[in-house]
């Protein structure tokens, strides 16, 4: 299958995906660099050939999919069947795999944020009672940092995550004020450091958090713990 096959077969894939209202498969699909590889050869029906399209995924998104990759491949590949059975015998398997690192400097990439340090932070934040999205509202504050319309909703009725929060946030308001804090969804305890930091950096931002005052409290808070971890890493260079 050439490039230009690939692109359309994958173009009624997503609207099949869409229209049955599979919207993370289909955002896996428009999202991520794809090919073709061709993988095996069985004898059946005269020959078949046996292709895996390979969705490359960012380190960070594949370990947030975690789980529910299988069931992702799966909703592709019958897709992928529905739209190719009518022009081919051969077999096609969605693969979802995490994308090559080319960053030459990873081996001197500085330490991540231990998970004790964002649980400690994030208790201070509980403690204080803050509300980490400050004069927004948390529909507005996440999207400075998230495609909320391309992360999977917790609940049926809504498509995607600005639907699921807009509703228990905002409509109804029947979560606790921590809930991201855990949320796999936003990576904030077990993710990658740099997605860590910036949200911490959006909670002071002037236009989340005018007061100055407040401001100066949250970064003291955050500066406390981060300088600990950044003296610990010191010690052990010495």
């Amino acid at each position: 299958m050439d490039d230009k096959q690939l692109d359309t077969t994958l173009a009624t894939v997503h609207a099949l995906l869409q229209a049955e209202g599979m919207s993370e498969a289909a955002n896996v699909v428009r999202m991520y660099p794809v090919r073709a590889e061709l993988t095996g050869y069985d004898n059946w029906n005269g020959g078949t050939d046996l292709w895996d399209v390979l969705f490359e995924v960012p380190a960070t998104d594949y370990a947030r999919m975690g789980a529910r990759r299988e069931q992702l491949e799966t909703q592709i590949t019958a897709r992928l069947k529905t739209v190719l059975e009518q022009e081919t015998q051969n077999w096609y398997a969605a693969k979802i795999v995490p994308a090559r690192e080319t960053r030459k400097e990873w081996r001197a990439e500085s330490p991540g944020v231990p998970r004790q340090t964002r649980v400690n932070i994030f208790d201070g934040l509980r403690l204080d009672n803050v509300a980490w999205f400050g004069q927004l509202d948390e529909v507005e504050f996440l999207s400075r940092l998230y495609d909320l319309q391309q992360l999977p909703s917790r609940d049926s009725r809504f498509k995607d995550a600005a639907g699921d929060i807009w509703q228990h946030c905002i409509n109804n308001n029947d979560y606790e004020m921590d809930w991201v804090f855990s949320d796999d969804r936003f990576q904030l305890m077990d993710g990658a450091a740099e997605t860590f930091l910036r949200f911490l950096c959006e909670t002071v931002h002037p236009v989340v958090r005018p007061s100055r005052e407040e401001a100066i409290k949250l970064v003291t808070h955050y500066n406390d713990q981060l300088q600990r971890v950044a003296g610990r890493s010191s010690r052990k260079t010495d």
